[in-house]
């Protein structure tokens, strides 16, 4: 990003930031609420366009470099009748991209086991969504993004729900995978 800005209104988020990212460098954003950090994320991902600056994302425009990102949004809620299993969420980081039904091979359900058990969400793996805590469904979220190998990874408050022992393993999870 080069004098990126952005401005809802009156108001300025930010503005002159320069940020240029190493692979393998791992960052934080921190701030008050209502800072601007879950609007830098949605900037990268190509969702929200800067108000002034200008920004590429590894080395393309954000929209087309989004299909090699992984996203962990900020913590959401599940509906109690949400059926979408946690195996299901996971594979849609395989093969969302794909229309109509999944069949899914061996191969795609092993590493999907593989994931799940990484995050340490194997013991619900065939749960449904709306039937698990905020900190699992965080977990299973986190499986989602680093389903693909994503050669960038954008958390909004990944470790959000998490207890103390959960957040630990996210981050570390996360920094093998950088």
């Amino acid at each position: 990003m080069r004098k990126g800005g952005l401005r809802y209104g009156d108001r300025t988020l930010w503005k002159d930031l320069d940020l240029a990212v190493a692979p393998g460098e791992f960052w934080a954003v921190l701030g008050p609420n209502g800072s601007g950090k879950t609007s830098l994320v949605q900037a990268l991902l190509g969702r929200r366009p800067l108000s002034s600056g200008s920004l590429s994302v590894l080395d393309d425009e954000p929209r087309r470099a989004a299909r090699h990102i992984g996203y962990v949004p900020q913590q959401g809620t599940a509906r109690a009748n949400d059926m979408v299993r946690a195996r299901d969420l996971v594979g849609y980081g395989l093969d969302g991209h794909r229309f109509g039904l999944r069949r899914r091979d061996a191969d795609t359900r092993r590493r999907i086991d593989a994931i799940l058990d990484a995050v340490g969400a194997s013991a619900y793996a065939n749960a449904p969504l709306g039937s698990l805590s905020g900190g699992e469904r965080q977990r299973v979220r986190i499986g989602q993004a680093l389903a693909t190998d994503p050669r960038l990874l954008l958390c909004d408050e990944p470790t959000l729900s998490l207890d103390l022992h959960h957040q630990r393993a996210v981050t570390e999870l996360i920094d093998r995978r950088r």
